[in-house]
């Protein structure tokens, strides 16, 4: 190695990180992301067994700065093998012709109880709408973990079609609660 190239990358190395950003990912193996329908009134708990959470931290401020979030549809399971397949089909997550369910923020701002709101858009069999995830990101013993639960209408992405579009059966309103674990120090 030359010796302008050593010293380049020891410039590069001691270079401040003001305003750079660090990307963290986390899947499945580290967290959850689960759901709570209801049947008749009744909880029907649900998770999605597959995903993929991106966030970037600003690295001078250690503040959340976006948020993505893409779950496999097809993942969804309610412990009942009849329900999963039932949720797989164009009435509910059409799994097969959209695979993924996507939510992007590009904005996060810190509430004064020090909790985090991502503002973004969720993007699910087809349709994208905008959608506000409140949460909470403390650490944890393997970094940092990101928490909350936000509840949407399922019927804003066309969940629950033909015979299940009724909401005297399936209420329209959807928990969305989840746990997820950063492991390290980025972000």
């Amino acid at each position: 190695m030359s010796a302008l190239r050593l010293l380049l990358l020891i410039l590069f190395a001691l270079a401040p990180s003001t305003g750079a950003t660090a990307t963290g990912t986390a899947v499945s193996e580290t967290g959850e992301i689960r759901f709570v329908a209801r049947y008749e009134a009744l909880p029907l708990d649900g998770v999605f067994k597959r995903f993929r959470v991106e966030m970037t931290v600003d690295r001078a401020t250690d503040e959340p700065r976006a948020l993505r979030v893409v779950v496999a549809t097809g993942s969804a399971d309610m412990n009942d093998r009849d329900v999963n397949a039932e949720l797989k089909t164009p009435a509910f997550f059409a799994a097969e012709r959209f695979p993924e369910a996507v939510f992007s923020s590009p904005q996060i701002r810190r509430e004064p109880d020090g909790s985090y709101v991502a503002t973004g858009t969720l993007e699910l069999k087809g349709a994208s709408r905008p959608l506000t995830v409140p949460f909470r990101l403390s650490a944890s013993t393997s970094g940092r973990e990101l928490s909350g639960e936000v509840t949407v209408s399922r019927l804003d992405w066309n969940v629950g079609q033909g015979e299940w579009a009724a909401t005297d059966r399936i209420a329209a309103a959807v928990e969305i609660r989840f746990r997820i674990e950063f492991a390290g120090e980025a972000p």
